[in-house]
């Protein structure tokens, strides 16, 4: 009797599976039509027709930004198949006739399942097979071709296997079409969509957020939350995968050798999700099973999934608006307008679900727009204790600082240090950014000074004004990073785009550190440096207006870099970043690219070039130079002919982004851009008296955070000089123009 039950069955059981397989023409034609056209755009790219190296293999991109796009039609084609499958289940009359065709609900449901799924991985199958034999006809084929085809070939249909029993186990929780493709995003893409959200009012409201912060130059402080949780995201986590593996060079430009390719597969992050999916679909058929027919066509009947999919939506919207119209508005202006758009989101999502969005459980929209908030007052108040977490002595390995201080000693850079430099497009403002590691016990406590010192200011908006009134309380554009390395083998960090002046200058105190004085030391080593071992050295006055080529001999050239090195180690901070008066003249050693001629717009030494300024402390560089009977190519022999002063730009506009850095050194430039001044404050400076007095008071070399005057000069026929007056030493007709 039983044999005869399930030789009757197949029939039925086969006419299920095949109008399941019909119902998923739509999505699975679109999909291969969208991978053909992939494939076909890869593979007629000039770039890729071109390529001489030996065993290139592209599968389907040739960009990386594709990616997201090939792993995206995988996704969306396995969502709608799934909804595509268990449409009837929305419809009263289908569900009827469905649930009376002679099948069990287990055999109704794993029939369509298994159909959809067989359509949703055909499409997956049928391009990595065309990929494959086109790489195989165009280059040959390897093990390591063979091994990247299976291994991305096994990635994309466990992704297709986890959304599809993903939309699966939602849709059969839902009583309408609309309701499903909701639960459907939501379940998809809502661990996205949420972390997108908290990422970004953490950047808007957490002080010292590193998650998805990006420095001046462009490059991740900490990568973001959404990129933290890739392994347990079902959009993203064989997206990097599907990047790595999309193209392999071969040949001896690349080394991707077959151990190499080993290393780099992740078996168990995939063989895990497919055994989430399969715990998915065990539960997907427990609820399909015991669904009431009568929910069929009634949206809304879980209150918990519905708060859900409101919610979701909801948060980001908000979040998205908050942190997007905060930088056009108030703050308080921007969470209003953010909680409006949320609100009419909220509305779009109820009405999905066919119900009139303020008339009905008002509990509902409070429990959406209470999340929201509970969110913000978590992250102003210092998220549960983020913002004041400053790691104790005995628990730090080591601790880098973004180090402010000066240019010049960029060369000194070891593999424990990281570097970021950005050669600036005009004069010798450039940025360079290094985080510099301490690891020494008597250093680390001096860190965790200038961070509590940052953590007790708080996040203050920049102040506008150039004119700083009090150091402690004038905040300006300027980023820290502070990175710490525990002993257990954990890492805290903390970022802070924006800084008082104060901190700013107790961050410059660290070069009296063992851990900077050591290593400005040793970048001042003879063989260091090219510029220092073969480079042009030239003597200078403080206007560049006459200057000196000098070449020494080797040992000489090496006794005076040592009398530079001796009287730089024994520099303070204060004589470095604050000297009473301009410098004596300027020893310049040319870098790789040599002087620039005088007509240049650069003026007469490239950016690579390391000048050093001569200050009555430098008393062996002084004793040398005198010795060498060079000391007298310091002095000033020409005319000055012009006079210009303004204030000193403190928020230089984006052209001028370089001057960030705020350690003015003087440079010549024949660009008027660079006279990096307030609007409307330049003033010519004619009266001889006026013109003398101001140049007795002008620095060569000066931290100018704290405020000031660019003084331009003139001389005949020479490009002009600028030099920085200090606020405080300032003369009143200056502070009064």
């Amino acid at each position: 009797m039983l044999v005869t039950t399930s030789i009757n069955e197949r029939p039925i059981l086969a006419h299920s599976f095949k109008m399941a397989m019909k119902a998923c023409i739509v999505p699975t034609t679109l999909s291969l039509l969208a991978f053909i056209t992939v494939l076909i755009v890869v593979m007629s790219n000039s770039h890729v027709r071109r390529l001489t190296y030996p065993y290139t293999y592209h599968f389907f991109f040739y960009s990386p930004a594709l990616a997201p796009f090939v792993v995206g039609i995988i996704v969306v084609s396995a969502a709608m198949c799934a909804i595509a499958i268990f449409s009837f289940i929305f419809n009263k009359d289908a569900v009827t006739v469905f649930f009376s065709l002679g099948l069990s609900r287990k055999q109704l449901f794993m029939t369509r399942y298994l159909a959809g799924l067989f359509m949703s991985i055909a499409p997956i199958i049928i391009f990595m097979l065309l990929t494959f034999l086109v790489n195989f006809q165009r280059a040959g084929a390897v093990r390591e071709l063979t091994i990247a085809a299976s291994y991305l070939l096994l990635g994309f249909m466990i992704v297709s296997v986890a959304a599809f029993s993903i939309t699966c186990l939602l849709c059969t929780c839902c009583g309408t079409v609309s309701e499903g493709i909701l639960l459907s995003i939501s379940g998809l893409g809502g661990m996205s969509l949420l972390l997108l959200g908290l990422n970004h009012l953490m950047k808007l409201l957490l002080w010292g957020n590193p998650y998805g912060q990006f420095s001046e130059f462009y490059s991740p402080v900490t990568e973001s939350l959404l990129h933290h949780s890739t392994a347990i995201n079902p959009l993203l986590f064989f997206l990097q995968d599907a990047i790595t593996f999309s193209r392999l060079e071969l040949g001896n430009l690349i080394s991707f050798t077959l151990p190499v390719l080993l290393s780099r597969l992740q078996g168990a992050l995939l063989f895990t999700w497919l055994a989430v999916s399969i715990l998915l679909t065990m539960l997907a058929l427990k609820v399909f099973t015991r669904r009431k027919v009568e929910i069929a066509g009634i949206a809304g009947a879980s209150r918990f999934i519905s708060l859900i999919s409101t919610f979701i939506p909801t948060f980001f919207a908000f979040t998205f608006v908050a942190a997007s119209a905060d930088h056009l508005v108030s703050r308080t202006l921007a969470f209003i307008i953010a909680t409006i758009a949320g609100v009419l989101v909220y509305a779009l999502t109820e009405i999905a679900f066919r119900k009139l969005p303020f008339r009905t459980n008002h509990f509902k929209l409070a429990s959406v727009v209470s999340l929201c908030m509970l969110c913000v007052i978590i992250l102003s108040t210092g998220g549960l204790g983020f913002t004041s977490r400053v790691p104790a002595l005995h628990e730090i390995e080591h601790v880098s600082i973004s180090y402010v201080g000066s240019p010049d000693y960029r060369f000194l850079k070891s593999d424990e240090d990281f570097v970021r430099y950005h050669a600036g497009s005009m004069g010798d403002w450039y940025s360079f950014a290094t985080d510099i590691k301490y690891a020494d016990t008597a250093d680390i406590p001096k860190v965790l000074a200038v961070h509590q010192s940052i953590i007790k200011y708080g996040n203050q908006p920049v102040t506008q004004t150039n004119r700083v009134e009090s150091p402690l309380h004038h905040t300006i554009d300027r980023e820290i990073c502070i990175k710490y390395k525990l002993k257990d083998g954990g890492e805290l960090v903390r970022y802070y785009p924006t800084t008082t002046v104060h901190n700013l200058i107790q961050v410059l105190r660290l070069d009296d550190t063992n851990t900077i004085r050591n290593k400005i030391n040793a970048s001042l080593e003879y063989e260091h440096n090219a510029s220092f071992v073969i480079g042009d050295i030239y003597l200078t006055d403080i206007f560049y207006a006459s200057d000196f080529k000098y070449q020494p001999d080797k040992d000489t050239r090496s006794r005076l870099l040592e009398a530079l090195r001796v009287d730089i180690a024994q520099e303070t901070s204060e004589q470095r970043y604050f000297p009473k008066q301009a410098a004596l003249g300027v020893i310049v050693f040319c870098g790789p690219l040599g002087a620039r001629t005088r007509e240049d717009r650069y003026g007469i030494f490239d950016l690579s070039s390391t000048k050093f300024f001569i200050t009555e402390d430098y008393t062996e560089t002084i004793a040398f130079l005198k010795e060498e009977n060079l000391f007298q190519h310091f002095a000033i022999r020409d005319e000055l002919t012009a006079m210009e002063v303004g204030r000193y730009l403190l928020h230089p506009q984006f052209q001028l982004r370089d001057a960030k850095h705020h350690y003015f050194r003087s440079f010549t430039l024949n660009d008027s851009r660079r006279f990096n001044v307030e609007a409307n404050s330049a003033m010519t400076i004619s009266d001889p008296a006026e013109q003398e007095e101001i140049l007795s008071r002008i620095r060569t070399n000066y931290f100018a955070a704290e405020g000031g005057y660019v003084v331009r000069v003139h001389f005949n026929g020479k490009v002009p000089t600028y030099l920085f007056l200090p606020e405080k030493d300032a003369p009143d007709f200056v502070k009064n123009m």
